[in-house]
């Protein structure tokens, strides 16, 4: 008989025992996993919100590239035919460049509503400078006269050929308008130049980018 008790009294300190233990480790268990979880979404939301920060910052820095080249633009342009300015046109190591980006001189004609968007005063038609790409549009009106030539080609409306004006060839001629949804100037440092007309009184402006 009191080996029976003793027998009972033994399951049920080791049966107690052992089942308290086991269902420690599963709380422990199950406590890790909601803390690992809790972390894990801790740094979703860290990296995510940096990655926000970091593409804030860096299309600031764009906007202050395209406002220091549409500048540029409007001081030549207004120069009289006697204007030079030699200025850099990149972008930030931060962007990465996608098969959206376009940058580069917009004419809008006959669309009050869109120029009275950017630019001061009223008018039909007038001049952007346009940074696009897939996440975000940088629009500048560019303060010149409507009149304003940005030629194709050098040859076009009295732009000087390039040998004509630097004694090597490390300059080449840019067309600075964007002639496609997909069109883009190329990176680099530009001599601007505006030149006087033969035929007319209309501004012109020549683009010229270092390749060397």
């Amino acid at each position: 008989m009191n080996l029976l008790k003793f027998w009972v009294a033994k399951k049920r300190f080791f049966g107690g025992t052992f089942s308290k233990s086991v269902k420690g480790q599963e709380s422990a268990i199950f406590e890790l996993l909601v803390a690992v979880i809790i972390m894990a979404f801790v740094i979703y939301l860290g990296t995510f919100a940096m990655s926000g920060l970091s593409k804030t910052t860096c299309y600031k820095e764009i906007e202050e590239k395209v406002d220091s080249f549409s500048s540029a633009i409007e001081t030549v342009a207004k120069s009289g035919g006697i204007g030079q300015k030699r200025v850099p046109f990149n972008l930030p190591v931060c962007y990465i460049k996608n098969t959206e980006t376009r940058i580069g001189i917009q004419k809008e004609e006959k669309s009050v509503s869109r120029c009275r968007q950017y630019c001061p005063g009223i008018r039909d038609s007038c001049y952007f400078f346009v940074f696009h790409d897939s996440e975000n549009t940088i629009i500048r009106c560019l303060d010149v006269s409507i009149s304003t030539q940005f030629p194709e080609t050098e040859s076009d409306n009295g732009c000087p050929k390039t040998e004509d004006i630097f004694n090597d060839a490390s300059y080449s001629y840019v067309d600075l308008r964007i002639k496609t949804n997909k069109g883009t100037i190329p990176l680099g440092i530009y001599e601007l130049r505006s030149v006087e007309s033969i035929s007319s009184s209309q501004p012109i402006v020549c683009a010229y980018r270092q390749v060397k």
